[in-house]
């Protein structure tokens, strides 16, 4: 009797966790309405709204495609909303989580948005180019280099070794 009675409690418990929404749906719907509030001209509740999803979830984590939807909301946001730096650098942050995650999935997500969307996830992307670009390139941004070139500081004109004068 034991048996059927604690095998009827983990089929009722596994049938109400079912019914229930999981982690990610409740993440989608949350996306959803700070996509809905920015689409509005609303971009005090589509920040709100944002700030109210954990991103430091690291139990449940979140797909590429939900980083990406919420850096597009956040881009938005900072596009149209002046002195607002703080969307902006959470647009850098998450859309550069989705690019670890998946570059690929990235890409053909942005592919696929509207082009004013496309237009406002650049910054970010910039941003995160900029970030991640190796900096020793620039290390000696002072000097000038010439090639086939002497100068002669007398000289009134440059002397290319290949003309013939």
């Amino acid at each position: 009797m034991k048996i059927i009675y604690r095998t009827l409690i983990l089929m009722a418990v596994t049938l109400l966790a079912g019914c229930g929404k999981g982690g990610s749906a409740a993440v989608d719907d949350s996306i959803t309405e700070a996509e809905v509030a920015a689409d509005s001209a609303n971009y005090v509740m589509a920040m709100e709204l944002c700030g109210k999803i954990d991103m430091a979830d690291t139990v449940a984590p979140y797909t590429e495609r939900q980083l990406c939807r919420l850096a597009t909301v956040y881009a938005v946001i900072a596009d149209n909303v002046r002195e607002n730096d703080a969307a902006m650098m959470n647009a850098v942050n998450i859309l550069g989580r989705a690019l670890e995650l998946n570059a690929d999935s990235v890409n053909a997500f942005m592919k696929a948005l509207p082009v004013e969307k496309q237009i406002a996830l650049r910054t970010p992307l910039m941003l995160i180019h900029g970030r991640d670009a190796d900096m020793s390139t620039f290390a000696d941004g002072d000097s000038i280099f010439i090639q086939d070139h002497d100068i002669d500081p007398d000289a009134e004109h440059v002397h290319n070794e290949d003309s013939h004068d």
